[in-house]
């Protein structure tokens, strides 16, 4: 019913997104904040709790609940997290520490961020009518979650496809993770960055650190700067390959991308993607397959459609 509502909230590491939605699917209320990760997982959530309870004072009724999304291995059962890597986060209780600052007891879903977006486009996105899909966010990392005969599939202990960490280069970058080679050290907007200085430095020529961001190299694909072209490449074969990695696992109809990176250059990334995935997985997994850019207008959407998805 369209006179239900949710709040959820997006925690990225740089900003956390909040929406007030109803049932049907329309934000009310949107706001963001700071993320402050240096600040501590304290001030962070005490944060969190000044977002959600403004929301909770502008909702029409009672809210029926709260859904969080957050980067890191999760528990949904107790809201623990841990190894949120890019919060510095080890292991943090966020539901119990979250819960006594809200005005309002209401219920908390907390899931893996890309898992929480995945639920948005089932419910409202790209994803909608669709039993089986892959979603991969393209953003400050490199994000994936299933949905399998229309259940997310979070695994054994919350981390099931954690993509950004399947090993493409074995003689590439570390990550942040510690490991080295990770998918996400190329496929993500720091590994273009990363690539793209590396191409730079080679002609001999390097600018300063601080004039290069994945905004400015995308402006400068689209100006037709060959390094730009060529950092832009590697990012997209790597995608190809992760997918072509994926599908032959899970076999989805569908594969949604989404984050900033795949929303700002979604048909730039498709050809080369597409010609990695026919080079690296069997006809069968890809001949029907339709790869769609997410349709979500906020990230928030996702976490809020989580309480719809856990029925609480």
């Amino acid at each position: 019913m369209s006179d239900s509502y949710a709040i959820g909230v997006d925690i990225g590491g740089t900003k956390m997104a909040f929406a007030l939605m109803n049932r049907a699917g329309q934000v009310l209320e949107s706001t963001q904040k700071p993320t402050h990760a240096s600040r501590g997982a304290q001030a962070m959530i005490g944060d969190l709790a000044d977002g959600i309870n403004h929301l909770i004072s502008l909702a029409p009724a009672q809210p029926m609940g709260i859904g969080i999304g957050i980067p890191g291995q999760v528990n949904p059962d107790t809201g623990l997290i841990k190894n949120a890597y890019n919060l510095g986060w080890q292991e943090v209780p966020l539901t119990e520490w979250l819960s006594p600052l809200l005005t309002s007891k209401l219920p908390i879903q907390v899931m893996k961020d890309a898992d929480a977006s995945l639920c948005g486009e089932y419910y409202y996105g790209a994803a909608r009518g669709t039993q089986n899909c892959l979603y991969i966010c393209i953003g400050s990392g490199l994000g994936g979650a299933i949905l399998a005969n229309d259940r997310l599939v979070s695994g054994f202990n919350g981390t099931a496809a954690g993509i950004g960490h399947i090993m493409l280069y074995p003689k590439g970058e570390k990550c942040v993770c510690g490991l080295i080679g990770c998918a996400e050290t190329v496929v993500s907007g720091p590994g273009l960055v990363r690539v793209f200085k590396k191409l730079l430095a080679a002609t001999g020529n390097p600018a300063p650190s601080a004039d290069i961001s994945s905004h400015f190299i995308l402006d400068a694909l689209g100006k037709g700067d060959p390094l730009a072209k060529q950092a832009f490449s590697s990012l997209a074969r790597g995608l190809g390959r992760v997918i072509s990695i994926c599908i032959s696992i899970v076999n989805p109809q569908s594969v949604v991308l989404g984050g900033g990176m795949a929303r700002a250059a979604f048909d730039q990334l498709l050809p080369e993607a597409l010609q990695e995935i026919k080079s690296h997985a069997l006809v069968h997994t890809y001949q029907d397959l339709k790869i769609l850019p997410s349709t979500l207008t906020s990230s928030a959407i996702g976490p809020a459609s989580l309480v719809w998805y856990s029925g609480i």
